[in-house]
């Protein structure tokens, strides 16, 4: 994964349903003596630290790979989870007094020694930890690891960084801009709570504000054509039958109240946004909405599942489960307010956890390096390529080529003139490579002199 453009040494964590036969459900009695009702995963390590309570004479699991991220296999472990006990938590968490501990005890219960003594304690490393948690069954991502991860560490916001989702194939240079950071926020102003106004009414002058309230589907063109760097969504949401996050805005009008994950991939893919912030909409009940009679999951679970799509997206921050009035004012203002000295969104999000004590938000990285901002010199000329519109091109191209080389693998030859056209791709790939090897380049060599 390049980890020499890396400041981290990386862990990934994957989790995986366990396959063994009758291995999914739990045998042993719970403490409250009503057994069964829960699952057993695979925990997969990947990394090059070392972790000394993990179980290294094991094999990955079949169909997973020795090496991830260009990490290698680490180990193995088992997680167990008892539903009963977490679905009852989830519906007083939602509806009651929304209490975190009983949450962080239960998390803390199932995870192994290995992930108990890596949220405890930094592994020896001359570089911050940043632990890549990614789980293959979509139930696992709403539950509020947050809580467990930080639980020892009052989310330090030096050396320890637990974000959501897998390094990507390409790293990405940071994206140069003008200051200050234009930050778009699309809401309708009848349905946002006043707590995050009053968050955005203390942004530092580094960072602009420019409030959109049309309708969503024309306010996203606009923020992709404009070129702003940052974009907050207030929006309720839904969960398809397929695990589609879709944002539901109330006040927008009959006509496209619906953004789905693959709308907002194809709106924003090439444009400048590098980071994409969610709130609910203050709007009747903010835990379930009714939708042709059937009361289904709101925002959250949506939210949750927008964040981890595999879909091309900027990283995304975004509330797992409610917050208090205060909550969301404090975590919003101080994340806002790191994130135009830092540039970096990881590095903001736990300045903002470890500020509001840990709360069940998320982050859902794409990005592997730590700035994901750079002040664009004076002297930069204006016609030098941006590496935004690089990068886009090259995960464009990828893609395109690794569709064709299935096609010819699933159907045989192809075309002499579609042959020539992978070849010609790939020569492509090549240089616009070499293009942002240039701007990494740069990018050291500003790093180091600051």
């Amino acid at each position: 994964m390049g980890d020499t453009r890396s400041a981290y040494s990386e862990v990934v964590v994957r989790i995986v349903p366990a396959r063994r036969a009758h291995s999914h459900r739990l045998q042993e009695t719970d403490e409250s003596g009503t057994g069964g009702g829960g699952r057993r995963y695979n925990v997969l390590v990947y990394t090059e630290l070392p972790l000394p309570d993990i179980s290294t004479n094991t094999e990955p699991p079949a169909g997973q790979p020795r090496t991830l991220a260009g990490l290698p296999f680490a180990g193995r472990e088992r997680i167990g989870v008892i539903w009963d006990h977490y679905e009852e938590f989830l519906a007083a968490f939602v509806e009651g007094n929304k209490t975190l501990e009983h949450m962080r005890e239960r998390l803390l219960e199932a995870v192994p020694p290995v992930l108990e003594a890596l949220f405890g304690a930094p592994p020896q490393s001359a570089r911050p930890v940043r632990v890549w948690w990614s789980c293959e069954s979509p139930e696992l991502d709403d539950l509020p690891w947050e809580l467990a991860a930080y639980s020892a560490r009052a989310a330090d916001p030096q050396n320890f960084y637990f974000v959501r989702g897998l390094p990507p194939s390409q790293p990405a240079p940071a994206i140069p801009f003008t200051p200050p950071l234009r930050l778009a926020l699309l809401h309708q102003p009848q349905h946002t709570h006043p707590s995050l106004l009053d968050a955005f009414s203390a942004l530092p002058p580094s960072i602009q504000l420019v409030p959109l309230d049309g309708p969503p589907h024309k306010v996203l063109e606009e923020v992709a054509r404009e070129g702003y760097e940052l974009l907050h969504i207030v929006s309720d949401g839904v969960v398809s039958l397929g695990h589609e996050g879709i944002l539901l805005f109330h006040g927008a009008g009959e006509s496209g109240r619906q953004v789905s994950p693959g709308e907002l991939s194809s709106l924003l893919r090439g444009s400048r946004v590098g980071l994409v912030c969610l709130s609910t909409q203050d709007y009747g009940n903010p835990d379930y909405m009714n939708i042709t009679g059937r009361r289904v999951p709101s925002a959250y679970r949506a939210f949750t599942y927008l964040g981890g799509s595999r879909l091309p997206l900027p990283t995304v921050v975004t509330p797992l489960g409610p917050l208090k009035q205060g909550e969301a004012r404090n975590f919003w203002g101080s994340f806002y307010e790191n994130l135009a000295q830092s540039l970096s969104p990881q590095r903001a999000f736990n300045h903002a956890q470890a500020a509001c004590g840990t709360l069940p938000v998320a982050l859902f990285l794409r990005h592997t390096q730590d700035v994901l901002f750079r002040d664009r010199p004076q002297a930069a000329s204006p016609d030098a390529p941006d590496p935004t519109d690089l990068g886009a091109a090259l995960s464009f191209s990828h893609e395109l080529i690794a569709q064709l080389r299935t096609h010819r693998e699933t159907y045989g030859e192809v075309s002499e003139g579609l042959s020539q056209f992978i070849a010609s791709e790939e020569e492509r790939q090549q240089e616009l490579s070499e293009a942002l090897d240039k701007w990494f380049e740069t990018e050291e060599g500003q790093s180091n002199e600051s």
